[in-house]
């Protein structure tokens, strides 16, 4: 009879153990995540602007021939992929009083991210590279602006 006592309490303990440690879990998970500084946004803003006026000369070139089309596709793959990781920041909340400065660069750089979906297609289009080129450099401006305090 003691050994099957014993055995309850086991048991006992041990789902009182599960429970606890299914409860701190459940907390963070269901944990606001921590908001950006400001210094993350301006460091946001100015990776998306580095990588438009990047995508930007990149399509000059394009349309000069003085790249070749397997290394554009490979770079705008690139700079695409540093726009995803840039957006694990911004998807934290703004720091406050920011909120539109962090929506303008979520913006930007979705907008970039559609641009440069669009190159592949329109390798073998001057007149077209020439227009994206023109988005992009439009892209950086407005966010030379968004990127300062």
């Amino acid at each position: 009879m003691t050994g099957q006592v014993r055995q309850y309490a086991f048991l006992a303990g041990l789902w009182a153990a599960i429970l606890a440690a299914a409860g701190i879990l459940y907390g963070q998970a269901v944990a606001l995540p921590k908001p950006m500084e400001s210094e993350e946004l301006q460091v946001a803003a100015r990776r998306v602007r580095s990588n438009a006026l990047e995508a930007q000369r990149m399509a000059l070139a394009l349309t000069h021939d003085q790249l070749t089309a397997h290394f554009a596709i490979q770079q705008h793959s690139d700079l695409a992929r540093d726009l995803q990781d840039i957006r694990k920041t911004l998807d934290r909340p703004p720091p406050q009083g920011r909120e539109q400065d962090a929506a303008r660069v979520r913006q930007a750089s979705s907008d970039l991210e559609a641009l440069l979906a669009t190159v592949p297609m329109k390798l073998a289009d001057p007149a077209a590279l020439q227009q994206v080129a023109g988005q992009e450099a439009q892209l950086a401006e407005r966010l030379g602006a968004s990127a300062s305090p």
